[in-house]
C-alpha cells in the first residue's frame, strides 16, 4: 500500500514518547529497539519514527558505548515535536561515529527539533562536512566533538545551508585525528549561534547568512 512518501509511516502520528536504544557491537535491527536488545544501526532507529512527531511527547535515542559506530545516516523530513540522538553516558569519547557518506551526516528539511549530544563525528573525506544541515528550522549539537582524517582538505566540522537555525553549544575540534579546516561553514540565508566551541579558530560565512558568537571569537572568511 503506499501513502506520501511511499509508506504508511509518512503518515502517521506520535502518539507517546518513543526511547530506543542502539548498540553497534552487539545489537541488532531485527531486535525491538529496548535497552535489552538494542537496534545495531541509528538510522534504523530513526527511519522506525513517524513523521510527523507531537511536542507533547519525547523522542529519545541512545547510543551504547561502543568503539566506533560507522554507517551514513539522514535524518530528514520530519515535522513538529523533537528528536534527541546522545551518547548513553554523555561521554563523546566513548561514542565514535564515522560516517560512511561524503556528505557526512544530513540533518534536511526538518521542521523539528533535532538534538545531537555527546558524540564524536569523524570523516574521512576531503571537501566534506561531518554534519551538513540544510533547510531545518532547529539544530542544536551539543558538547559534540569534530575529527576529519589525516591529510584531507577543505574540511568543515558543521556545514549549513538554507534556511538553517543550529545551536552549538560546547562543541570541540578533536585533537585525535586532524581539525577540520573550518568549524562552522554558513551558506545561503543559515543561521548559526555559537556558545563555545574549543579548538578551532575559523569559520566561513556566505552571505547571507548570519552567525552570533558567544564565547568563540574565531576569524571570518568570506
Amino acid at each position: 500500500m503506499s501513502y506520501f512518501g511511499g509508506n504508511l509511516r509518512s503518515v502517521l502520528q506520535q502518539t507517546s514518547d518513543i526511547e530506543y536504544y542502539v548498540d553497534c557491537d552487539n545489537g541488532s535491527d531485527l531486535n525491538d529497539g529496548t535497552l535489552a536488545k538494542p537496534f545495531k544501526n541509528v538510522q534504523h532507529a530513526v527511519d522506525q519514527l513517524p513523521k510527523f512527531l507531537n511536542s507533547s511527547y519525547d523522542v529519545n535515542i541512545s547510543l551504547l558505548d561502543s568503539t566506533h559506530y560507522s554507517e551514513s545516516l539522514n535524518i530528514s523530513n520530519f515535522i513538529g515535536g523533537s528528536i534527541d540522538i546522545y551518547s548513553e553516558n554523555a561521554d563523546a569519547t566513548l561514542v565514535v561515529f564515522t560516517t560512511t557518506a561524503t556528505a557526512g551526516v544530513g540533518i534536511n528539511s526538518c521542521g523539528t527539533v533535532v538534538t545531537l549530544e555527546d558524540i564524536t563525528f569523524h570523516n574521512n573525506q576531503s571537501n566534506s562536512a561531518c554534519i551538513n544541515i540544510s533547510n531545518s528550522n532547529n539544530v542544536a549539537l551539543k558538547y559534540i566533538e569534530f575529527s576529519m582524517e589525516a591529510g584531507k582538505t577543505t574540511t568543515k566540522g558543521v556545514n549549513t545551508f538554507g534556511m538553517c537555525n543550529v545551536l552549538c553549544y560546547g562543541c570541540a575540534d578533536r585533537a585525535t585525528y586532524d581539525k577540520v579546516d573550518y568549524g562552522i561553514y554558513l551558506s545561503h540565508g543559515s543561521l548559526v549561534q555559537i556558545d563555545d566551541f574549543f579548538g578551532t579558530d575559523r569559520y566561513y560565512i556566505q552571505s547571507p547568512a548570519t552567525i552570533s558568537l558567544g564565547g568563540w571569537s574565531g576569524t571570518i572568511y568570506h
